[in-house]
């Protein structure tokens, strides 16, 4: 039998579906015997047992008393800097993830962008540079912030932490309307009860995004708030792999192994289009609200009051993409959700998202994403 440790918290929906992904590893071998504990009772509780492995949510504080234990360990939090201890890290992908933030207001039309970091934090510090990375890209230059962590415990009542004047004053100078992008849901919580404090209304003068998904916090706020989703249950079952590649005897990988983020989820603090061309904002939420029915270019063109040619070019000058584009990465984004929360099948996802068959969809995901749909599904899962 293998002895293996979990010094995972379940405090958070992260935490939680990393577990979720180590049990089903776990289930499918007959040879893990599994203890989980606490991190402030490891010494108490887990050096006695003589783990032959752990797979740990541990920050750098917690990582001697993992190191003294003299096994294998797998770390799932944000991955260290070079040559740090324990260089077995599975992890999510915080650039990826600060990416996927710019992609999502930049769809939406967005022209002035800001982020929300934790001062000191690793993974707030590599979401930022992905989020400003993209935003680069199309020549923009997103407004910073950082805050200290004086954040609130899940599960409290709404907070006003210390620095609130200063986030209130830092929002009510920003252009408008501006797309705020929090390194995760607790800071885009604050965000949201600033911009309350502060007379900003959500989402048509600040749009809200944050990261993890976590319903405690995405729910509380008084315009639901987006949220990108992580890949717990994945980080989980690979971690898992990975500690039994490491207990058989195999190497180290040489670096961080990074999953990419599972989508956004889209709330109200996000849902809209800030797209100052009326025309074109108006094709938009036509594509939004008909995709599902097998729309084309040509249905977009008769919804409106513009040619086909001078629609194009004011749709290309707005959201630098043309028609046909749009109402294929709508049907994308959609099948997306469904392929990764459903069990759908194809041909039931193709009409789903307009499509006249399992082939059609194929070809358009193939082309929009570089895989299969099915590929896709077994990613966002395991």
């Amino acid at each position: 039998m293998r002895r293996v440790g979990l010094v995972i918290s379940e405090a958070s929906t992260y935490g939680r579906d990393v577990l979720r992904g180590v049990f089903r590893y776990a289930h499918a071998r007959t040879d893990w015997l599994i203890h989980a504990t606490p991190d402030n009772l490891v010494s108490q509780r887990l050096r006695p047992w003589r783990p032959d492995g752990i797979i740990c949510h541990a920050w750098p504080s917690g990582l001697p008393t993992l190191r003294g234990l003299r096994c294998p360990v797998v770390n799932t939090l944000a991955a260290a800097r070079r040559g740090a201890w324990p260089n077995a890290v599975v992890t999510t992908d915080d650039v990826a993830i600060g990416k996927l933030a710019a992609e999502h207001f930049l769809d939406r039309g967005f022209r002035h962008f800001a982020f929300c970091g934790r001062r000191g934090k690793l993974f707030s510090k590599r979401r930022g540079e992905g989020f400003c990375q993209r935003l680069k890209a199309e020549r923009v230059v997103p407004d910073v912030h950082e805050v200290e962590e004086d954040d609130p415990a899940p599960g409290r009542g709404p907070y006003f932490a210390r620095s609130d004047a200063a986030r209130v004053s830092w929002l009510r100078s920003l252009p408008k309307p501006v797309a705020a992008f929090a390194c995760n849901d607790m800071i885009a919580l604050q965000l949201a009860i600033a911009c309350q404090v502060g007379g900003l209304d959500i989402p048509e003068e600040v749009a809200l995004l944050g990261v993890g998904n976590e319903d405690v916090f995405c729910d509380r706020a008084q315009r639901p708030l987006s949220s990108i989703d992580l890949p717990g249950q994945q980080v989980g079952y690979r971690a898992a792999e990975l500690l039994q590649h490491l207990m058989s005897g195999g190497k180290h990988p040489s670096r961080p192994i990074l999953l990419s983020p599972r989508g956004v989820v889209t709330r109200a603090s996000s849902d809209i289009t800030a797209i100052e061309d009326a025309e074109v904002a108006a094709a938009c939420g036509f594509i939004r609200d008909r995709f599902a029915e097998g729309i084309d270019t040509s249905d977009v063109v008769r919804a409106g009051r513009l040619s086909r040619r001078m629609l194009e070019r004011r749709f290309k000058r707005s959201l630098g993409r043309t028609l046909a584009r749009e109402i294929t990465r709508v049907r994308i984004d959609h099948a997306k959700r469904l392929l990764g929360d459903t069990e759908m099948s194809m041909p039931q996802i193709a009409e789903r998202i307009g499509l006249a068959n399992a082939e059609r969809l194929s070809v358009a995901f193939r082309r929009a994403t570089g895989m299969t749909p099915s590929a896709y599904r077994r990613q966002s899962r395991f």
